[in-house]
């Protein structure tokens, strides 16, 4: 059934609140609500998967992993880049040390060396960059500025007019069907062609062989706080990877379980993070090393701001005015069979010690009533 209401085109009844599904939709709407309430519960249980290790390792983990490779955990949940924080051209190569995840790493440290990337490469990394917050202008000059070194055919005149300039412009939707292209999540990176000579697309723990992924995971990484804090007295600025670590890793690498292998490569890159979800996307693990580096950064100012005022803090004494308290009156037996009224006796208030700071003796007020013995006190001074 369907029917044009308010200009839009509707492929179900809808009568007293209830929207009645034609048959031949029904497939359509109970696969689509599996998928949602399958990525929700993935999502939980990868969460708790330390707690399956002790007791379900040989029974459900296996299973459990495999299901999360061939399936997009939280496929309806899309990363957004927040548009106030755009990528800046100049600092492409920079940030990507810092903050890309392995396989766009690769392609930008080949693409800044050679000056040049095949077509699945630029594809790859084109649509990322774009994800990433580099605008249509920045990334047309960013392109340029790499690609005119290496192409003999391609100079700086010829640029706009190429059919690598054309591609670019088409990846942000301003050339073909004037859609806007989405980058590559990590299934279909996986899933995709394995890179050839001279290509360096894909994914580093699907596509590479072993000799090549530990070489590369060795390797001492710099801290992506590093990029807000030049000099980082508590967590260091670079990252030394341990034997431990990297085998971990090429372990899960070897059991195809490439999304986690990539999950487990940030957290030894980003050392005491929060995120225990794996990575749906190149661009999901970008926003989360961005993250990072923030709740680091604002972790680290306040301690230090702390230990500033800790430091500059000067203790002041409190003032002290010591009192003399008058002596409980005391009575002499001896002279009780006479009827004589006792006098009391007050003793002389004892000498305070000396202090760093100027002391205050008060002296208590002498009751009328009361006759003080002759030389039992003290002339006030």
């Amino acid at each position: 059934y369907q029917r044009r209401v308010h200009g839009e085109k509707r492929k179900v009844l809808i009568r007293k609140g209830m929207a009645y599904v034609p048959h031949k939709h029904i497939i359509q709407l109970i696969e689509s609500t599996f998928r949602a309430k399958l990525s929700a519960e993935l999502s939980k249980t990868i969460k708790a998967r330390a707690n399956l290790e002790a007791t379900e390792k040989n029974r459900v983990l296996q299973f459990l992993d495999l299901m999360v490779e061939h399936h997009d955990v939280d496929q309806n949940k899309v990363e957004y880049i927040d548009p106030t924080s755009r990528l800046d051209r100049r600092q492409v190569h920079d940030v990507a040390q810092l903050h890309f995840p392995l396989c766009m790493r690769h392609l930008d440290e080949h693409l800044k060396s050679n000056h040049h990337l095949k077509f699945h490469g630029r594809f790859q990394y084109g649509t990322f960059l774009k994800s990433a917050g580099l605008a249509l202008d920045d990334s047309l000059e960013f392109w340029k500025s790499e690609m005119t070194q290496s192409s003999k055919k391609v100079t700086s005149d010829t640029w706009a007019k190429s059919r690598y300039a054309y591609a670019i412009r088409h990846f942000y939707g301003a050339e073909g069907k004037k859609a806007s292209l989405s980058s590559m999540g990590c299934t279909k990176i996986i899933m995709g062609s394995a890179p050839g000579p001279e290509q360096y697309h894909g994914c580093p723990f699907r596509h590479w062989n072993e000799q090549t992924l530990r070489k590369e995971i060795s390797k001492q990484r710099p801290n992506p706080v590093s990029g807000i804090r030049r000099e980082l007295t508590v967590i260091g600025n670079s990252i030394e990877p341990t034997t431990s670590q990297v085998e971990e890793i090429v372990k899960k690498a070897k059991g195809a379980f490439y999304t986690a292998a990539c999950h487990q490569y940030f957290v030894m890159t980003h050392p005491k993070t929060k995120d225990d979800s794996l990575f749906n996307s190149p661009i999901a693990y970008y926003n989360a090393s961005k993250r990072y580096a923030e709740e680091m950064n604002e972790e680290i100012r306040k301690r230090d701001w702390e230990a500033k005022m800790s430091y500059n803090a000067v203790p002041v004494a409190p003032a002290v005015f010591p009192i003399p308290q008058p002596a409980i009156p005391t009575t002499d037996n001896s002279k009780s069979d006479n009827n004589e009224v006792d006098t009391p006796t007050i003793e002389p208030p004892q000498e305070t010690k000396e202090a760093p700071y100027e002391q205050i003796s008060i002296t208590p007020p002498v009751t009328p009533s009361l006759a003080l013995p002759e030389g039992d006190m003290e002339e006030d001074v």
